[in-house]
This record gives C-alpha cells, structure tokens and sequence, in this order.
C-alpha cells in the first residue's frame, strides 16, 4: 500500500526553505529551494514509515486537509502485524481499542478486568476458579482457553494477552485506568502529589464513585478489589475536600463529604469532615443533623456511641 502525506513548505528568516508535515510534527528538514526541502521530507518520512514496519507500529495517518505545496507518496508495508492500541477500565468496565469501545462481554470482560487487577501473571487455576466457578477443572480449563482465544480476536491479536509459565497477564503497553491508584493513595498519605497528578484527582475520583457496572456483582472474587477502590477513593475525597475548606470552597468540600458518607454510612472520620463543613457555612442545624443521623446508625448496627471528639464539634465545653 501507499500513504499520501501533504508537504508545507516557506521560506524562513535565514533563506531557506523550510518543510512541515503535521503527520510528523517532530519532522525539521530545510533545503535552499522548495524542491530540496520537500525531497528531504520524503527522505525523513520513508525512514519513519521503515521504523514503523519494523517493528509493527502504526504509521502517522496521512493528513488530507492540509494545503499543501506538494503530495509525498511513500510505499508502506508492515513487516509485523499491528498491535492495536488497548485500555481497560477497571472501574467503568469498558475496553477500548484505538480509542473505540469494543463490546466485551462476560467471561471475556471478566478475563480481562482479572488480568487488569494484577500487575503480575495470573495462575491459569486462579482465573479458571474465577471465570468458571463449580466447573470440573480441565472443563474450566478448555473453557479458559476459549475465552483467552476469544479475547485476543476481539481485540486484536496474541500480543494483547500473553502467556506466561503460570498463566497470562495482559501486555505492558495495556492502559488500565487503576494501576497507579496504590502509588496515588502512598503520595497523598506522604503529602507529596505530583501537580500533573492532583489536576487528575477530581476526575479520578468521580470515576472511583460513581460504581461498577452491575456484571460485576456476580464475580465474588472482585469483592476485594472494590474494597481496595472504596479505600481509594476515601482517601482522594478526604484530600480534595480538605483542599477545598482551604480555600473557602464550602460548597464542593460539602459534596465530597456527602458523597464519602453515601459509601460508606459509619465512616465517623467523613462525618466529621461533614459536621466540620456545616459548621464552616454557619449551618450548626445540619450539622446536629448529621451527628444525630450517623449516631442513630451507629447505635443501631454495632451499639456503639459516636466519640467523644466527634460529639465536641457539636457540643462544645462551656
């Protein structure tokens, strides 16, 4: 096949002819004449187009809009076949390839959101318990590796999936949405969050939230995991919302708390980050509301008394 890439060409400050392809932005080649700077922009892009069949990558896709002085048409033949680009989230259920969602379903999506919760091979006992519980094990296994085959056409191709001596684990180059959530949650405890990271926090958090797709509730196994996002994403609400007290933004450290408490009712430690937000509005109504609901719970599921310091925000010494 052929791919058709539109060279711009202007002359610079210097007198020389300079070469643009928006396909390429990283390409600077130049030459005396518009002629010499197109015929090196050929030259630069047939050596990316021959990195790129080498080792299996996609090719730049030609940009068919671009006014142009002159159509460079280059040969490509992939001496690989591709990998397609894959993400999976774990917290939405969705697997994209290439930036489209694919319908994965079933024991496919569970295969893949069990790899994607393992940063390491996954036994090929461990995902047959998983995937096919009460199963015969060489009937969970030959299913396994139906499902396994399955997945791999779906996405498209071996590589997205690999074999390992234990099992399978997904591919490095696999975006999946949670696999820095742990490293997230060490860096909030330290106080030491990267600024490119906590301008992701809010968006994490809502996606922490917001709850699992409803396939989900049938996989035992996953309990664990939903604990461990549960966990997360307490710890990024409690830090977004502290952050939002500090700068006099009530209103959202309030929905935060609100929503903390929708996950989980007893957790006295958001409750006092509700009552402490209420007190913040000059709103002492709703926050006696808030104490006399969690105690009432409290009471009511495990007998207990809300601690002393909660009941201080509220009823403060004379």
């Amino acid at each position: 096949m052929r791919l058709d890439y539109r060279v711009i060409v202007w002359r610079g400050e210097d007198g020389k002819c300079q070469a643009y392809v928006r396909a390429f932005p990283s390409l600077h080649v130049a030459g005396d004449t518009p002629e010499e700077a197109v015929g090196a922009a050929r030259v630069e892009i047939a050596r990316i187009l021959e990195e790129c069949a080498r080792e299996g990558r996609r090719p730049p896709a030609p940009d068919r809009q671009a006014v142009a002085i002159e159509m460079v048409s280059l040969p490509f033949e992939p001496k690989a076949q591709y990998r397609p680009n894959v993400q999976v989230e774990i917290t939405t259920g969705k697997v994209l390839r290439d930036g489209a969602e694919v319908a994965v379903r079933g024991s496919a999506l569970a295969l893949l959101v069990a790899l994607a919760c393992e940063a390491r091979d996954v036994p090929t006992e461990v995902l047959s318990e998983r995937l096919y519980p009460g199963i015969p094990r060489d009937q969970a296994y030959d299913a396994l590796k139906m499902c396994v085959y399955r997945a791999r056409k779906q996405l498209g191709g071996r590589g997205v999936i690999e074999t390992s001596e234990r099992g399978y684990r997904l591919a490095e180059d696999v975006v999946v949405d949670v696999r820095f959530l742990n490293q997230i949650v060490r860096a909030i405890r330290a106080k030491s969050i990267a600024k490119a990271i906590e301008t992701r926090l809010a968006a994490i958090f809502e996606q922490l939230i917001a709850g699992r797709p409803a396939a989900y509730a049938a996989w035992d196994w996953f309990l664990a995991v939903e604990r461990n996002l549960r966990g997360a994403a307490r710890e990024i609400g409690l830090y977004l919302a502290d952050r939002a007290l500090r700068a006099n933004d009530a209103e959202r450290a309030l929905e935060i708390a609100q929503q903390l408490i929708v996950l989980d009712a007893l957790d006295e430690t958001v409750h006092e980050l509700a009552i402490r937000v209420h007190l913040a509005r000059r709103d002492r109504a709703s926050a006696l509301q808030t104490f006399r609901q969690y105690a009432e719970d409290l009471r009511a599921q495990h007998g207990m008394e809300p601690s002393p310091a909660l009941r201080a925000l509220i009823d403060p010494a004379p």
